[in-house]
C-alpha cells in the first residue's frame, strides 16, 4: 500500500511516522495522542497528516520542526522548493478493488476510528458494547486491520494507527463490493433515524432538477465538501463518539419514457 508520492513533504510524513514508532518502542505507554499533545495539535489532525490526507503547510512544517528541534540541515532536506504543497494525486488515494473487498466490512474502520476517542479502552468487551457488535466481530476487525498494516498493537496492548496513504474514494468507478458497502451504510442510516435522538443526528435531503452533464463536477464538489467537513472536525479534536457521514445523489426521473424506448 505504499502509494505515497516521492516529494520532500512525503519524506517528512514518513519521518514523523518513524519518529512516532520510535517513541512508542521506547515507551510502551506512548501513543499518537501523546505525540499530538507534544506537537500541540489535535490527534485527528496529526493522524490525517500521517495518512497523507492533509497538507503539511509551511506553518505546520515550521511548528513541528521547532518542537522536534530539527537542525537547519534537516529542515533543508525536508523543505520543498515551492511554498505550496500539492494534494496527493487522486489515484494515490484509492484502494484497488482487491484491497477494498478485503476491508469493505464497515465494522473494520469503525473499530479503528473508535480508538481515537478520549475514553477508548483496548478491551474487546468495551469495544463490543460501544459499537453494538459482538466480541467475535471485534476480534475479526482487529485481526484484519493488523494483517493489512492499518493497526499495530504494542507489547503492552497500546494501539498505534499506521499511515498507509490510502482512501476509500474512487470518483471514476464502482464495483460489487463498493455497492454492498454503500448499501450497508444506508441501511444503518435508516436504523439510526429511530434509534438516535434528533439532537444527535442530522438527516436532510435536497430535491432539484439537474443537467446530467454536471455530474462529474457535482461529484467533485461533494468530495471536496466531505474533506472540508472532515478537516473541520479533526482540527477541533476532543473526540467523544464515532459518526458516519453518507451522501446519496441519484435520479428519480427516467432518462426515457416507455414510449420513447419502444420507438428506438
Amino acid at each position: 500500500m505504499n502509494t505515497h508520492t516521492n516529494d520532500s513533504r512525503s519524506q517528512f510524513r514518513r519521518f514523523l511516522s518513524k519518529e512516532l514508532s520510535d517513541r512508542i518502542e521506547r515507551n510502551s505507554n506512548y501513543s499518537l495522542r501523546s505525540f499530538a499533545s507534544f506537537l500541540e495539535m489535535s490527534p485527528g489532525l496529526l493522524s490525517n497528516i500521517l495518512r497523507g490526507n492533509r497538507k503539511i503547510t509551511d506553518r505546520s512544517f515550521e511548528k513541528i520542526s521547532s518542537k522536534l528541534k530539527l537542525s537547519e540541515e534537516q529542515r533543508a532536506m525536508f523543505l520543498h522548493s515551492e511554498n505550496q504543497v500539492d494534494d496527493l494525486r487522486r489515484s494515490d488515494l484509492v484502494f484497488d478493488e482487491q484491497q477494498f473487498e478485503l476491508l469493505s466490512n464497515p465494522i473494520y474502520f469503525t473499530v479503528l476510528e473508535l480508538s481515537l476517542v478520549k475514553s477508548f479502552r483496548n478491551e474487546k468487551a468495551w469495544i463490543s458494547e460501544r459499537l453494538g457488535i459482538t466480541e467475535l466481530e471485534v476480534e475479526d476487525a482487529i485481526q484484519c486491520l493488523t494483517n493489512t498494516g492499518h493497526l499495530k498493537i504494542t507489547a503492552n496492548g497500546k494501539w498505534q494507527i499506521l499511515s498507509p496513504y490510502t482512501s476509500w474514494t474512487n470518483l471514476d468507478k464502482t464495483s460489487v463490493a463498493r455497492k454492498e458497502y454503500q448499501k450497508q451504510v444506508l441501511e444503518t442510516a435508516i436504523e439510526k433515524i429511530d434509534d438516535v435522538a434528533f439532537s444527535e443526528r442530522e438527516n436532510s435531503s435536497l430535491l432539484v432538477a439537474v443537467d446530467t452533464a454536471l455530474m462529474p463536477e457535482i461529484k467533485k464538489r461533494i468530495f471536496n465538501f466531505k474533506k472540508e467537513l472532515q478537516n473541520y472536525i479533526e482540527d477541533q479534536g476532543n473526540f467523544k463518539e464515532v459518526y458516519q457521514f453518507a451522501v446519496s445523489f441519484y435520479p428519480l426521473s427516467k432518462s426515457k419514457t416507455k414510449k420513447e424506448e419502444e420507438s428506438v
